[in-house]
């Protein structure tokens, strides 16, 4: 696997960045971004869900904070992926295990850079 600091220069090819995308390959478990003839190296994308504060913000303040039997979770897509954590009960003093979900890619640093960089949700 390579990290996205790795040292070296991916060959330099034609692409249209609007076009990138990322394309599931389930046979194989990875997507794909970029040409597969120059896109061969494999990555992986995690991301971690370990806490979170002042999250009664997000709710209207005609909804009860305490209701018994309520349950709240994170969710979110990763590539296309529709990630939902584990429930919590409480939104003013959150506890929960801290969850990862990961993703592999498959494409080179270049290419990957590029298509990462086009994300408008990605801070």
């Amino acid at each position: 696997m390579k990290s996205l600091n790795s040292v070296g220069s991916p060959a330099l090819i034609p692409l249209d960045s609007g076009k990138l995308r990322a394309v599931l390959n389930e046979e194989e478990g990875f997507h794909q971004i970029g040409p597969e003839d120059v896109c061969a190296d494999m990555f992986v994308l995690s991301v971690t869900v370990a806490f979170a504060t002042k999250l009664e913000q997000l709710i209207s303040s005609s909804t009860k904070l305490s209701s018994e039997g309520s349950e709240f979770f994170f969710y979110y897509t990763l590539l296309g992926n529709d990630v939902t954590s584990e429930p919590f009960q409480n939104l003013l003093s959150p506890n929960f295990e801290p969850e990862r979900a990961s993703v592999r890619i498959r494409s080179n640093e270049r290419v990957l850079r590029l298509f990462l960089g086009q994300q408008p949700c990605l801070q």
